[in-house]
This record gives C-alpha cells, sequence and structure tokens, in this order.
C-alpha cells in the first residue's frame, strides 16, 4: 500500500485518539466531516439536525476509537456512527408527529447545489416518499459504499444489499418516470 493511504492513515489516527489525542480526531475529521454531513443531511433533511449529528458522530469516535476493531474501513466504522445517529434522531421524531409540523419549513436540499434544477428537485421528492430502509440504503450508494460495506452498516449481506439496491433503484426510477403511485 502507497504511504499515505487514507486507510491506513484513519486506523493511525483512531489509534492515536483512543490515547487522547486530539490532533487526530482533527485529522479524521477534515477527512470524513463532509462525507458525513452529506450522509445526515440526506438522511435527516434538515441542516441544523445534520451538523449536530456531526458533532455527535465524531464525539463517539473520540469516545469509541478504542473499540474499533479493524473489521472494516475506518470510514465504513464512522458512517455506521453516523448512521445510526441519523436513525436515533429520525426514530425520537417519528414518536413526536405532532411537533413535526413545524419543522416543514427547515426543510433543505444539500447544500452542495445551491440553485437546483427540476429534475433534482423531482428526486428529492420521490426519494423522501421512498420507504426508510431503501432510501437509506440508496444513500449510502450514493455515498460511493460498496455492496460489502453498506451490508456491514445495515446486517445484510452484500448479496442482499444488491438485491434490494437494484429495487430500490427500479422503483425509483419508475416513480421519476411518472409510472409509480
Amino acid at each position: 500500500m502507497p504511504p499515505n493511504d487514507p486507510d491506513d492513515l484513519d486506523r493511525r489516527d483512531l489509534a492515536e485518539c483512543a490515547k487522547g489525542e486530539s490532533a487526530a480526531l482533527r485529522r479524521l475529521w477534515d477527512r470524513h466531516a463532509g462525507r458525513v454531513n452529506g450522509l445526515a443531511l440526506r438522511m435527516v433533511r434538515r441542516r441544523d439536525w445534520a451538523e449536530d449529528m456531526v458533532q455527535e458522530t465524531f464525539l463517539k469516535v473520540w469516545k469509541n476509537a478504542g473499540a474499533f476493531r479493524g473489521e472494516s474501513k475506518p470510514g465504513t466504522w464512522i458512517a455506521s456512527i453516523a448512521l445510526n445517529e441519523a436513525r436515533m434522531r429520525l426514530r425520537g421524531e417519528a414518536r413526536r408527529p405532532a411537533e413535526r409540523l413545524g419543522d416543514a419549513a427547515e426543510d433543505v436540499a444539500s447544500p452542495e447545489v445551491p440553485e437546483e434544477d427540476e429534475r433534482l428537485e423531482a428526486l428529492r421528492r420521490e426519494l423522501a416518499q421512498v420507504a426508510p430502509e431503501e432510501r437509506e440504503l440508496l444513500l449510502l450508494a450514493a455515498q460511493g459504499l460498496g455492496y460489502d460495506e453498506i451490508g456491514k452498516l445495515v446486517n445484510l449481506s452484500p448479496d442482499q444489499v444488491r438485491g434490494r439496491l437494484y429495487r430500490a433503484r427500479k422503483a425509483l426510477a419508475e416513480k421519476m418516470k411518472g409510472g409509480g403511485a
């Protein structure tokens, strides 16, 4: 492997975090916060929640760095923490539907795309209508994770991920064509 392999750097920084080295956490933040924020924002669709989730994710990385066993890539481990944060946030909101009515105005689009075209906006609307489990798989795949990594995050085999992603993508494409209900 090259001397600056990102996974090796992440492993080293996690080991240093476990020893209390705050500079190592800063390096992990620099390499992963954007991806974690993108995942969080797409999962919860609120910028303020996503920002909180990024901070919570890295706080948990800091506290649990010594528990990283190396069974997955460090970036996958960090993404799993973020995914769990999103799930907890969404479960908490599902218990308080009356309070969520006022939150609709705070739903946001991805900050990476300042002016969205109609097709992207339609995709966002349709994606919001997809079952949460399917949306989670679609968003993880959109983050560039492979079937193995996604499987580790959602406790499925790579073949199960492949099949479910195929069906989710097909259903979303049909909705986008106007063929969905």
